[in-house]
């Protein structure tokens, strides 16, 4: 029981201190003084937590953005390899896919910045398209 006799070693060392003029004095400064670490400490580990859960969501945002980017410029490609035949089934997919993804990716003003960008290209794209197949 090596565990019990360094508690109880302890209590009373502690209990000896207590009785000393100065003791009371400077176990409570000891408790204030690690109390007021143990706060700063746990203030620091909170902010690095939500440092780095910040720097998560927003790398998975671009992450996001770009393999948005990429299903773009995959439906471009096939849309205009199929010019000639009736698109409106595709046209209207790609349409409602970009305004779930500029939905769901406009979290923070950043966000939403990036999928009205991402909004504003694809209609420009979505009116060229058009207007090539009206051309025709």
């Amino acid at each position: 029981m090596p565990v019990v006799n360094i508690i109880k070693s302890s209590l009373e060392w502690i209990r000896v201190f207590w009785m000393k003029p100065y003791g009371k004095f400077v176990f409570v400064s000891f408790l204030i003084i690690s109390g007021a670490y143990y706060g700063e400490w746990q203030r620091m580990r909170g902010e690095y937590q939500a440092n780095t859960k910040d720097k998560e969501m927003f790398s998975n945002k671009n992450w996001q953005i770009n393999q948005l980017n990429k299903e773009k410029n995959e439906l471009t490609k096939k849309l205009e390899k199929a010019q000639n035949k009736d698109c409106t089934e595709e046209i209207e997919k790609y349409r409602k896919l970009f305004e779930n993804i500029s939905k769901s990716l406009a979290s923070t003003n950043d966000e939403k910045r990036k999928a009205l960008l991402i909004q504003k290209q694809f209609n420009k794209d979505l009116e060229q398209y058009t207007a090539n197949l009206q051309r025709q």
